[in-house]
């Protein structure tokens, strides 16, 4: 089996763990979002605060599995640049390390930017 062959079946086993985790990110994001905004409505009796509480808690769960499943794709691709000597190969690997780092960042970014908005609107109600 060549390199590039054995370096593609590796990275897309990498970016495939990846985008599992990204998937539970996204499912823990959603359900925390909807459980925050049906709390907002009068068919269910909840106190905001107790709601607001439960929200933001998934999101940061949801952020740390962003966060590990990052360092872990890193972490472990880091590994197949150690192993492969050849340029091309080391810079296609770095170019999967930054788009997923950007993307996952980008991510990140949004689930705390979620949970600063929710801080901020919850206030009124503590």
């Amino acid at each position: 089996m060549s390199d590039k062959t054995l370096i593609d079946r590796h990275l897309n086993t990498h970016e495939t763990d990846l985008g599992q985790w990204n998937i539970v990110v996204f499912t823990a994001l959603t359900t925390a979002l909807l459980f925050y905004h049906i709390s907002q409505v009068k068919s269910i009796e909840m106190k905001k605060s107790h709601a607001a509480i439960i929200a933001i808690s998934i999101i940061f769960i949801s952020l740390i599995f962003n966060m590990y499943s990052l360092y872990n794709f890193i972490t472990r691709t880091d590994i197949l640049i150690k192993r492969f000597p050849n340029k091309n190969h080391k810079d296609k690997i770095r170019q999967s390390q930054v788009i997923y780092g950007i993307t996952t960042s980008i991510l990140a970014i949004i689930q705390i930017g979620i949970t600063v908005n929710i801080v901020k609107h919850i206030k009124k109600y503590l």
